[in-house]
């Protein structure tokens, strides 16, 4: 957990990416039950790649607002794309929500 008590966040899904670019999830674009804000932290994360931890000082740099990061992160928790591997763990996992059709192979 960082200083300002965010948790920091690895991201635990494979997209395609390129050179310049990474591809959210096209299923992601269009869940309505998660806000325009937080997919912007889960984009955030995503376009680090598939292991890297982020540190929660930095997701709380890339937004207008860092305050609002523990209410994005909890967004995503209840939605399903962070998880903990121990209810004592102060880091989480960005990983593809079971709520939502697989992505492709």
């Amino acid at each position: 957990m960082t200083e300002a008590g965010l948790p920091d966040i690895a991201c635990d899904v494979d997209v395609p990416r390129d050179v310049e670019k990474t591809f959210p999830p096209r299923v992601w674009i269009e869940d309505s039950e998660v806000s325009f804000a937080a997919k912007g932290l889960a984009y955030q994360v995503l376009s680090y790649p598939r292991g890297t931890v982020v540190p929660g000082e930095e997701l709380a740099c890339g937004q207008d607002e860092a305050e609002s990061v523990p209410v994005l992160i909890h967004e995503l928790e209840a939605a399903g794309y962070l998880v903990r591997q121990a209810e004592i763990s102060n880091k989480l996992w960005l990983v593809h929500p079971d709520r939502l059709p697989q992505l492709p192979a």
